[in-house]
């Protein structure tokens, strides 16, 4: 018994020496506030630079330009906007002028520097000239020439602080920036010429390129960006080459192993291969859009009236050329007067046809139209037939349409009108992509001349009917394929072919 208490004990003993050790570590760390104090006192490295000459001389009668300036703070980044100069140097007096910079950080921590200029009277005996070659834009280096003339040169000091005896001076300069060239006159003052190049880009124009064979045709599609614009695109095919200024290009004729030469206006360029597609229906792929646009987006357009669009085209369509339309054809929410009902975003599968509008993600060359029928109760979509064709016909007209490449795509109830509205007005569309059609139109006589894409998610009751009539189509002559997504619902397929499929991009391609 005594043994156990013995042990209680010093049990005891142990555990109230720990906890004092433990409050003691406890009071000598330090607060928050004494860690954020102690950071704060860390002090940061605060640097003013002046370019150029400190002592810097200018002729009387010619402006001073200022040589420039950079702030730099270890902690706070660049800080060169911050700077305050006080000063100025009338050049029509001979004197001394003190320029004074000076820069603060947020620590109030501050820095000055200062320049002295001296307005000197004109020496006869000494011209000087600067000048560069190439003034273009060019992807070379460029050459700047400095001449020093007459009896009152002494040298020249170059970019870099090298001295150069002779009074002529070629200089290369491979980037773009400000250069400061400093003369040396015979009476010690120092003369200086600053000369900012900024036309040289030696950057390669990058891309994608996508060759999509159908009908015996290939159709080349280039997606192509520099930061001093494109110039030219050569084609390369078959053994020969075309030289064009649009980005796409139609041979009559089967292609393969194409690639497209992409020039720059400074005269870079880079050849993209070709991504060739055999199988001229929709395929998966990964779009990655990093910029939008709203510029050329309207939801508040009306055709005679009676039908509300909206119409949306990238900021860099030209539309002084030929450009291929889609025409989007709504679901049954979309009836009705006010034009939110076809664009609302709520919902991530809800209207991704109209969101890609609205948002600008549409980038493919193409204008894109998004009626909206005013009353389901009265006919449907064949209650809008007649003001739709008439829309079609207008925009066709006002917008210098392509009319061998129309193409029209809808989901739900927007994809059965489609078939009901190519058998009654046929001939207008090259393709059509359809999206869980709640019917579909079987008079193949009206449909010989189209391509028609249906996409059905397995998990959507459409798919029982979808499929067998698709079939039927087939059979009858129709150039329609069918494609099953396996356990999408109704409402998500819009996501998994709008989002992750090229049909958008194909529509456009397809040409009757």
């Amino acid at each position: 018994m005594k043994k156990l208490k013995d042990f209680i004990s010093k049990y005891i003993v142990f555990i109230l020496m720990l906890l004092i050790v433990i409050i003691v570590i406890i009071l000598l760390m330090p607060t928050n506030d004494e860690e954020r104090k102690t950071k704060s006192t860390i002090s940061s490295t605060l640097t003013l630079t002046l370019k150029g000459n400190k002592e810097v001389s200018v002729i009387k009668g010619e402006e001073y330009q200022d040589p420039g300036y950079t702030a730099y703070d270890t902690k706070e980044g660049d800080l060169t906007d911050r700077v305050t100069v006080e000063g100025n140097v009338n050049s029509n007096v001979i004197g001394n002028y003190t320029i004074k910079y000076k820069v603060t950080n947020n620590s109030g921590k501050s820095i000055e520097e200062v320049r002295l200029v001296t307005v000197i009277e004109d020496l006869k005996d000494l011209n000087i000239s600067i000048d560069y070659s190439p003034k273009d834009l060019t992807n070379s280096d460029v050459i700047v020439t400095l001449r020093a003339e007459g009896t009152g040169f002494d040298f020249i000091l170059d970019p870099e602080g090298n001295t150069i005896k002779n009074n002529i001076l070629t200089y290369k300069v491979t980037s773009n920036d400000e250069y400061i060239f400093s003369i040396k006159r015979k009476d010690g003052m120092v003369i200086e010429k600053s000369l900012e190049i900024k036309n040289i880009d030696k950057k390669k124009p990058t891309g994608s390129c996508k060759a999509t064979i159908a009908s015996g045709k290939t159709t080349i599609f280039v997606t192509a960006k520099d930061e001093n614009e494109i110039n030219k695109y050569s084609y390369n095919y078959n053994d020969k080459k075309k030289d064009l200024n649009v980005n796409s290009y139609i041979i009559d004729e089967v292609a393969r192993n194409t690639s497209v030469t992409v020039y720059d206006k400074a005269g870079n360029y880079e050849i993209i291969s070709c991504i060739t597609i055999e199988d001229t229906w929709p395929v998966a792929i990964s779009q990655d859009y990093n910029t939008y646009s709203h510029k050329n987006y309207n939801q508040n357009m009306r055709y005679q009236g009676r039908m509300n669009y909206i119409i949306y085209y990238p900021d860099n369509l030209d539309l002084s050329k030929k450009n291929p339309l889609v025409v989007y054809l709504h679901e049954v929410s979309g009836f009705g007067s006010n034009i939110n009902n076809t664009i609302d975003l709520h919902g991530e599968n809800k209207k991704i046809f109209t969101g890609q509008m609205r948002t600008g993600r549409l980038r493919s060359n193409a204008i894109y139209i998004a009626p909206q029928c005013r009353g389901e109760n009265n006919g449907g979509w064949k209650s809008c037939f007649s003001d739709l064709k008439g829309l079609i016909d207008e925009t066709v007209k006002n917008y210098n349409i392509d009319t061998k490449r129309i193409s029209i795509t809808g989901f739900s109830l927007g994809g059965a009108a489609i078939f009901d509205f190519i058998t009654e007005y046929p001939g207008i569309f090259s393709v059509a992509v359809a999206l869980a059609p709640t019917w579909i139109n079987k008079d193949y006589t009206k449909m010989k001349d189209i391509k028609i894409a249906v996409f059905t998610g397995t998990s959507d009751g459409n798919h029982k009917i979808n499929e067998p009539d698709t079939a039927y189509l087939k059979s009858n002559g129709v150039n329609i394929k069918y494609f099953p997504i396996k356990d999408i619902g109704h409402l998500h397929i819009q996501h998994e072919v709008y989002l992750k499929t090229d049909a958008i991009d194909w529509m456009i391609l397809q040409s009757k």
